[in-house]
């Protein structure tokens, strides 16, 4: 007879920590998908109000061809977006319409280079 209530309260404690476990992993499931869906509503509302606040500025498509300029010493990228970059683009959006435009891997400029740089 102890034999037997020993036997069934152990099955019990089993089904016990089964029921627990499997119910952590649903928790920790649905957790998880709570916070992936949180995360892709935070995204797409930050680039909603990112679009609203400045619409189309980095993927503007310029209108105009752009204009050369001639790197003299002392030149650095930051310094010509100071000075050609429109006011609607801020210095690091042009800076990279000119990496791009000119096929630059890196912001080295070297004396008498010739850049494309864009103007609108």
């Amino acid at each position: 007879m102890y034999y037997q209530s020993m036997h069934y309260s152990s099955v019990s404690a089993k089904s016990t920590t089964h029921r627990r476990i499997v119910s952590y992993k649903r928790f920790a499931a649905r957790l998880g998908l709570l916070i992936v869906l949180a995360v892709i509503l935070v995204s797409f509302t930050y680039n909603a109000i990112a679009y609203a606040v400045n619409p189309g500025s980095a993927n503007e498509v310029m209108t105009q061809e752009p204009k050369q300029v001639v790197v003299q010493p002392g030149d650095t990228l930051w310094g010509i977006a100071a000075e050609h970059a429109p006011e609607h683009m801020s210095h690091d959006e042009f800076i990279y319409e000119v990496r791009k435009l000119n096929d630059l891997d890196n912001s080295l400029l070297m004396v008498g280079q010739i850049l494309l740089v864009p103007i609108s």
